[in-house]
């Protein structure tokens, strides 16, 4: 079955159900028909298919969290390395990579990164790798 969602445009979604003894769409957590809910919003609503969701929440993700990488000290990148079990943990000697395994929101993480001796950290996916951060930060700092 694909899941379905009714979509404002904004941030968030609901989930739309079929629920078979009563015969009628309802919102997911809110006890509500669709049609009551749309009435009581009182707001333009479309419906979407989770996927299609999926791919704007991720953009619009991207777009709020994910800021350019900023320097930061020694003592920071080795706090975050030992408050929490990292996650994604590369170390090839010159170059350093962990992810926070607390996720900020869906699949973005603080990414915190070690080139040489210099540090930095940013909102990055968790599919993002070490070569991608590099080429990242390099090019931030070009410009």
């Amino acid at each position: 079955m694909n899941r379905i969602l009714l979509f404002n445009g904004d941030e968030w979604g609901n989930e739309v159900y079929y629920h078979k003894n009563l015969k009628k769409c309802m919102i997911r957590y809110t006890q509500k028909t669709l049609q009551e809910y749309i009435f009581e919003e009182n707001r333009e609503y479309r419906i979407i298919k989770w996927d299609d969701y999926l791919v704007y929440k991720n953009q619009y993700n991207k777009e709020k969290y994910c800021k350019p990488w900023i320097e930061v000290d020694k003592d920071y990148f080795f706090e975050k390395l030992e408050c929490l079990p990292p996650f994604k943990w590369i170390n090839d000697g010159f170059n350093e990579r962990f992810l926070m395994s607390e996720y900020m929101t869906h699949n973005l993480t603080e990414h915190n990164v070690r080139i040489g001796n210099k540090y930095y950290s940013s909102i990055r996916p968790d599919t993002m790798t070490l070569e991608q951060s590099i080429i990242e930060i390099t090019n931030e700092n070009q410009n």
